[in-house]
């Protein structure tokens, strides 16, 4: 069998499949007069370079209405549909994905696209030089094949079934008419193409003013017609405090809030508050490689003194699951419930410490082997649910015997520190919002380039890469279902939720799909202002 996204097909003896997608109705767009113009405003934390190598959350948005992807998520089902690929075919052997290109389209500087910008784009994926975070998604390619300037191939040194999936994930394509010449040194950021940046998306660079906001404007070329608004405005909003206010005034469109938050947005006739599911889950991360933290036993005793259940009905306002693993329940065929818990037990967190060598000293403090139990914990300002959170693990680990020192950065900042290499950080508080696919590979596999928590279990690299050559769904199942057994027993992030996503905004926007906003801006050419 052969699996591309979710659909299982049998093999033919010659190249068998082709898939999907062009344009796909959306809810409320189809057979129905969408009103033109206007402006949609959201608030990001920091300012965003534009740059889809560097994996910042402010990045990751811009991003999303600027440039295009090859294979996008679908608005509902988060199936990897087509993007600036029109369909593709996978070979027998499993080897050799073959994608179809539109015809039609256009970089922002009018400039045509062709499979060289896609060739150009995995070379620089795959650069070592170059510091890309989602390098490991594309670890088995071994290059690119151009057919013709609408057909490309990617060739694999062994069957990758997620690739569709990852693909989908946040890995943008790249002008290589304006960037194909500069060194691996410049395209760590490469200043004059971000001065105005150029994608394919359906929304183009207008105007930026360091520190307060970025306008995007609507591609008038854009390949699947011109969006319904006239402008994308990303206004940088540090404190979740702020855009609260702004959104209550009207001057933000739309804010991801968290639980706590939902009672000061309750009445304000003009903003509707819903939740959507989401592949996320948070976490208390630990450096791995840390001396403190590399013996497991202290892992598993730092969870067992936090109490959850009392966190989730409390901080999360119940509005989450616990959380027992890296996959989340929302890709159900892959969630495996069935591993190792960590319930509320403080007597098995003391004995567990002790198991591990570690006693008080007359201060209160753990030692061993003349060495303090202390380490700091970073966290960014601001956010309810990760500063109360913080502050909750730092008593309950107090009270363990052990010494925490909270430190503020701002969130970029975080970023840049857990994702260097080595890492920069003891402790921290997190959230991943996974791909729509249990290869997650460049997250847990040895020298992943986002494994932040430095994690390392050759079984579990070896699993991964059973996964990807199968596309048999039952076999995945298994071969995932042993990594979270695996990683449920190892624990190499502190569990804590899989949230939901609570989203608050303004009744005047239309079109904003039902699935994670992140996923939902792919489809930014949808949104429009309701009359």
């Amino acid at each position: 069998m052969i699996s591309i996204g979710r659909v299982h097909l049998p093999v033919c003896a010659a190249v068998c499949l082709i898939l999907l997608t062009v344009a796909l109705p959306f809810p409320g767009s189809a057979q129905e007069k969408i009103p033109q113009g206007g402006s949609f405003t959201i608030g990001i934390i920091d300012d965003a370079k534009i740059w889809p190598i560097q994996g910042v959350v402010s990045n990751v948005l811009t991003n999303k209405a600027l440039y295009s992807t090859l294979v996008r998520y679908h608005y509902e089902t988060l199936e990897p549909v087509g993007d600036l690929a029109e369909s593709w075919d996978l070979s027998p052997d499993g080897k050799v994905y073959t994608f179809n290109l539109r015809r039609n389209v256009k970089w922002h500087d009018g400039h045509p696209f062709t499979a060289k910008d896609v060739a150009f784009t995995f070379s620089t994926w795959l650069n070592p030089k170059i510091p890309y975070y989602l390098r490991q998604s594309v670890t088995n390619v071994t290059g690119t094949e151009i057919v013709n300037d609408h057909t490309i191939k990617v060739l694999l040194k062994e069957p990758t079934s997620s690739l569709p999936d990852l693909l989908a994930y946040l890995m943008n394509i790249l002008p290589e008419h304006l960037l194909g010449k500069l060194s691996p040194a410049d395209m760590v950021t490469p200043t004059e193409f971000l001065k105005r940046p150029i994608g394919t998306g359906p929304f183009k660079f207008h105007s930026r003013v360091p520190g307060s906001y970025i306008r995007l404007a609507a591609n008038e070329d854009y390949f699947l017609g011109r969006p319904h608004l006239d402008s994308f405005i990303y206004k940088i909003i540090p404190s979740i405090d702020t855009q609260l206010a702004q959104l209550r005034t009207g001057e933000l469109d739309f804010v991801e809030i968290e639980p706590p938050q939902i009672d000061a947005l309750k009445g304000v006739p003009h903003i509707d508050i819903n939740s959507v599911p989401i592949l996320k889950y948070t976490y208390l991360m630990l450096n791995n490689k840390d001396p403190l933290f590399q013996d497991v036993r202290v892992r598993r005793a730092m969870l067992h003194a936090i109490d959850r259940e009392t966190l989730k009905k409390t901080v999360m306002a119940d509005r989450a699951q616990i959380c027992t693993g890296v996959i989340a329940p929302a890709l159900k065929w892959a969630y495996n419930p069935n591993v190792r818990t960590y319930e509320y037990d403080v007597k098995k967190a003391e004995a567990l410490l002790a198991e591990a060598g570690w006693k008080k000293g007359s201060d209160g403090i753990l030692t061993k082997d003349g060495k303090r139990f202390s380490f700091v914990f970073i966290l960014d300002p601001g956010n309810p649910v990760r500063e109360q959170t913080a502050l909750y693990a730092q008593q309950a680990w107090k009270r363990l015997g052990m010494e925490i020192k909270l430190e503020y950065y701002e969130y970029g900042v975080i970023v840049s520190r857990i994702r260097k290499n080595p890492p920069e950080y003891q402790a921290n508080v997190n959230w991943y919002v996974q791909p729509a696919t249990p290869d997650l590979s460049a997250y847990y596999a040895t020298g992943g380039a986002t494994n932040s928590a430095n994690y390392s279990n050759p079984e579990v690299d070896r699993l991964f890469g059973e996964g990807r050559k199968t596309s048999d769904r039952k076999k995945q199942t298994e071969i995932y279902g042993k990594i979270q057994q695996i990683m449920a027993d190892d624990l190499p992030l502190l569990f804590l939720f899989y949230p939901d996503e609570i989203r608050a905004i303004n009744k005047r926007i239309g079109g904003l799909a039902g699935v994670g906003y992140r996923d939902a801006f792919a489809w930014s050419h949808h949104l429009y202002i309701k009359k």
